[in-house]
């Protein structure tokens, strides 16, 4: 648990973190440049975090110590598992649910939260493959095709159920929480022009904010303003 916490926890924060930058730039940047600067930053953190922890499994699973090369390869083919499922959760999700709003009048936040469960469980069957065979190549690195086939197999069904369940909390509903609670937090579905100009006067008020107390105190000939009661 810890380790998947921290592998979703670092995730996010690098997600939002990565938001609030590109949200305090001085130059605005285009939309589609700004949503791959933030999925690329996102995608980097994510994959990284998730081949450090199945390594961590897959080692602590194995009777034996792999070589250097089969270590790389598995974590390669994790991290390409990955790379499928973030796609699905930050390019596919959203062009779907956009296509489900103007083609079919589906409510937005519907169509989001839709679409942010289905396509990244979905994706778990295209990537249950990569993850037993990266699991069965640490394991057993002297194995052949034709039994790392049979492996795969026999426990597809298992896999694939037991990742899109795991997905389904932290990039699925996790997904569409963190979208609709930074959003709360910055007063709802903004433009990036309004969300710029709301981030900058916060910047402007926070620089100023010594300043001001101190203009305040000597107004009131020098004693702190009186606290009002509630």
């Amino acid at each position: 648990f810890v380790l998947t916490f921290s592998v979703y926890f670092g995730t996010y924060a690098v997600a939002n973190l990565t938001e609030l930058a590109l949200d305090l730039q001085k130059k605005k940047m285009p939309d589609e440049q700004r949503h791959n600067f933030q999925v690329a930053a996102t995608s980097t953190a994510n994959i990284s975090l998730l081949a450090w922890r199945d390594s961590l499994w897959a080692r602590d699973a194995s009777t034996i110590r792999p070589s250097t090369t089969t270590v790389w390869r598995s974590m390669s083919l994790f991290a390409m598992r990955d790379s499928a499922t973030l796609y699905a959760t930050f390019y596919l999700a959203p062009i779907a649910a956009t296509h489900l709003v103007q083609e079919h009048d589906v409510d937005r936040n519907l169509a989001e939260l839709l679409t942010a469960v289905v396509l990244p469980m979905t994706t778990q069957l295209a990537t249950a493959p990569l993850h037993i065979y990266a699991n069965d190549g640490w394991q057993r690195p002297t194995a052949t095709l034709a039994e790392r086939w049979r492996t795969i197999q026999k426990g597809f069904g298992a896999v694939s159920l037991a990742r899109s369940l795991r997905i389904l909390p932290v990039l699925g509903i996790g997904s569409f929480s963190n979208h609709q609670f930074r959003s709360l937090l910055l007063g709802g579905q903004q433009s990036h022009d309004n969300r710029f100009v709301k981030r900058q006067r916060t910047l402007q008020f926070l620089e100023h904010r010594p300043t001001r107390i101190e203009a305040l105190r000597k107004a009131s000939g020098g004693h702190r303003p009186a606290r009002a009661v509630v």
